[in-house]
């Protein structure tokens, strides 16, 4: 049965909690970052909004980064990106993490974009190559936080099923912009205006995305406002890093 949880995984569930506390990091925000939003008019017709939010979202800096911020711009990268030979964004699920880490690369390469690396911390799957990190701890994703970086953060949806046992109903892309005592700065391609998501490390945590993941430290968001009962965790997140020189936008 799928949604049965083996004995032993609920056995190491409550055997310990681990440390809730999030580590003490300095504020950050970067300037500038467009926040386009997925439902823009101008997208490839054969497209569907509701699945564009990786694009949207990866768009959102590599425009940044370029110097290049005019809409027209944004929805060309966006097309592009979504495209078969870059992201495959599907128009029923989306883009998965590999897709996206895919895309990007092909993205800088053919415009000839320098960068340093393009790593991917999270318990999705991505090529080894890829992976940094098992998870993606706030130290990690504040490392990303710079004028002359970019990152991605991959939001899955859950239902808890059982105290601490939780089973994913969906996903989403957003890109991070800043970081303030315990809040995470977003543009979410599916909201108006910067989102600050309140971030709360749990200890031990078992997650059901295909198979089942016994997880401790997991960064726990909150759900999606239209879908009460939900709970967000953060997945993974892509970081691009470029090399130094100029600042694509200010970083305070």
């Amino acid at each position: 049965m799928r949604r049965a949880v083996p004995l032993l995984f609920l056995i190491l569930l409550l055997a310990g909690c681990g440390s809730n506390e999030l580590p003490e990091l300095a504020p950050v925000h970067l300037r500038g970052v467009p926040d386009l939003s997925q439902e823009q008019a101008l997208f490839d017709a054969r497209l569907n909004p509701d699945t564009l939010c990786a694009p949207v979202a990866v768009a959102n800096s590599l425009v940044w980064l370029e110097g290049r911020t005019d809409v027209a711009h944004q929805v060309e990268v966006v097309n592009q990106l979504a495209h078969y030979r870059y992201m495959v964004t599907s128009p029923v699920i989306g883009t998965s993490p590999a897709g996206l880490l895919r895309g990007v690369r092909r993205y800088l390469g053919e415009h000839g974009i320098d960068y340093v690396a393009l790593r991917y911390a999270g318990w999705r799957e991505v090529p080894a190559d890829a992976r940094d990190a098992a998870m993606a701890e706030l130290r990690w994703l504040h490392a990303g936080l710079d004028a002359r970086a970019a990152l991605w953060v991959n939001l899955g949806w859950y239902r808890e099923l059982l105290p601490g046992v939780f089973e994913r109903q969906g996903g989403h892309w957003v890109t991070a912009v800043g970081y303030d005592a315990g809040r995470l700065v977003v543009h979410d391609p599916q909201r108006e205006a910067p989102v600050e998501l309140s971030l709360r490390q749990r200890g031990r945590t078992l997650v059901n995305a295909r198979d089942w993941k016994l997880l401790a430290g997991v960064l726990e968001v909150p759900g999606r406002p239209d879908r009460p009962g939900e709970t967000g965790f953060i997945e993974g997140a892509v970081r691009l890093v470029m090399p130094p020189g100029p600042a694509a936008g200010e970083a305070r």
